[in-house]
C-alpha cells in the first residue's frame, strides 16, 4: 500500500510535467483508488483492533468464571505428590 501511494506521487511529478490530456485523467483514478484503498486498510485495522480487545476482554472474563467453579481437588492435585512410592 505505502509502495503504491508513493509511486503514484513519484508519477504525479512527472504527470504534471506534461500538458493537460486524458493522462491527467487516468492518473487521478490511480491516485482517488489509492487513497481509498488507504481509507479502508486504515479503517479496517482499527476496527479489527477494538475487535481484538473486546474478545480478549469475554475471553479473560470466560477463563477467570471457570476457573472459579472448578473443583479444589482439580486445582490441588499433583499426582506425584501424593503417591507413595514403595
Amino acid at each position: 500500500m505505502a509502495l503504491s501511494n508513493t509511486g503514484n506521487l513519484v508519477y504525479w511529478i512527472y504527470v504534471v510535467s506534461l500538458p493537460l490530456g486524458p493522462i491527467w485523467l487516468l492518473q487521478s483514478f490511480f491516485t482517488i483508488a489509492d487513497v481509498l484503498m488507504l481509507l479502508c486498510k486504515v479503517k479496517s485495522l482499527k476496527s479489527g483492533r477494538r475487535e481484538l480487545a473486546s474478545s480478549r476482554v469475554t475471553v479473560d472474563a470466560a477463563v477467570k468464571s471457570t476457573q472459579a467453579y472448578r473443583p479444589v481437588s482439580d486445582r490441588a492435585y499433583h499426582p506425584t505428590s501424593h503417591q507413595v512410592q514403595i
